[in-house]
């Protein structure tokens, strides 16, 4: 018995070194540092004992993604002889070659059948 009264004793005193440090990483781990970009480095995260509720440098924005520049290629000679002969919406509408609607001269500038 008394050996295993002395291996409690160990393992109550070792708990009880152990269970300040876990709670005080759960409390720096609380508040709005959870979320901030600047948590990793910050100087108030480690003078502050108690979870932070406020503070200035705050900042939990997601970087936003750029987009890429689509470069859109030039016209080729077939889609120009295109835009010749067809004018107004007509150019680039998927029905232009079946159309009744369509005009030559002026083109067409408000169609509800335009896709």
């Amino acid at each position: 018995m008394a050996v295993s009264t002395k291996i409690a004793k160990k393992a109550a005193k070792k708990s009880q070194l152990t269970a300040p440090k876990f709670r005080r990483a759960a409390e720096e781990m609380q508040g709005l540092c959870i979320t901030c970009n600047h948590a990793a480095g910050c100087v108030f995260r480690k003078r502050n004992k108690k979870p932070v509720l406020f503070c200035e440098e705050f900042d939990s924005s997601v970087p936003t993604v750029e987009e890429q520049i689509v470069e859109e290629s030039y016209p080729t000679v077939e889609e120009m002889r295109e835009w010749d002969e067809f004018k107004g919406l007509c150019v680039n509408c998927e029905n232009r070659n079946d159309c009744m609607i369509r005009n030559r001269d002026i083109g067409v500038w408000h169609c509800e059948e335009y896709r």
